[in-house]
């Protein structure tokens, strides 16, 4: 089975430093808010792909994981919001399938995190954990960078298109190319359900996982690669825990979003 090294950069107060290092090298990795590791639930279709990828009116609910809506009174179970009656004052959303996951990324991705965007008042202790995690246990992270550049991807515009598609091979490697493809020549299929296939194919998590390119993401994020691991990931996967210097020095992007999207 094939197997990524990945790196997760998180933040945590001071008085915490010792136990959280101790949790992860006992317990491993899993979802735990008390040290807001937040997660992420995401349907498992790599074995679908080919089927999916054929469909000509792929929607969100072919890829997506099925959820249902929770009143908020009577917790009461809706199929969506729309059904609920307003008597129910609101609700939430409850996933009833998926792959529980947290965020990964590369080293500099995962140091970024854990010395820049996570830092808070409370927590100001910068840790950088690393790991193998089998590729069948792997997704791209795509919220900061690939959906929104499928989101804007305009098939009409074929130079433009055919420049963007150059770029995205460079991070993510050939095979994107055909999910493009798809776009233009599946104009009834969702756009974002496309970018799910993307998400899930091995081939493109693995070419992405060797990307050199430096990216620069929505809300100023910086990284190479960005994945979902599943959890409950074991201690035995985990091979290092360690404290950072309180400052490391993160390199400019070499590619970002507007240099996509604008050109």
């Amino acid at each position: 089975m094939k197997s990524l090294k990945l790196y997760r950069g998180i933040t945590v107060a001071e008085n915490e430093v010792d136990l959280v290092i101790q949790d992860i090298k006992t317990n491993g990795l899993y979802q735990n808010d008390k040290q807001q590791w937040g997660g992420f639930i995401w349907k498992n279709i790599k074995r679908e792909i080919n089927t999916l990828y054929n469909k000509e009116d792929l929607t969100r609910d072919d890829t997506s994981p099925a959820s249902v809506w929770i009143g908020e009174k009577t917790k009461k179970v809706y199929k969506n919001w729309q059904e609920a009656p307003t008597s129910e004052g609101g609700g939430h959303t409850e996933y009833i399938e998926g792959e529980n996951s947290i965020c990964f990324a590369d080293k500099i991705g995962a140091e970024y995190y854990a010395t820049q965007h996570n830092v808070s008042k409370d927590k100001k202790i910068p840790l950088l954990i690393t790991l193998d995690l089998d590729i069948e246990n792997i997704t791209i992270d795509g919220r900061d960078f690939l959906y929104t550049v499928f989101g804007f991807i305009n098939p009409k515009d074929i130079e433009k298109t055919k420049r963007q598609t150059e770029k995205l091979k460079t991070i993510f490697g050939v095979n994107i190319e055909k999910y493009i493809k798809k776009i233009i020549e599946h104009p009834k299929s969702d756009k974002f359900a496309i970018c799910d296939l993307v998400i899930c194919d091995d081939e493109i998590i693995i070419e992405h996982s060797k990307n050199i390119e430096i990216i620069g993401g929505r809300y100023g994020t910086v990284f190479k690669s960005a994945f979902f691991g599943k959890t409950p990931i074991p201690p035995e996967k985990i091979q290092n825990v360690e404290i950072l210097k309180e400052y490391v020095h993160i390199k400019k992007p070499t590619i970002t979003l507007n240099d996509i999207l604008e050109r």
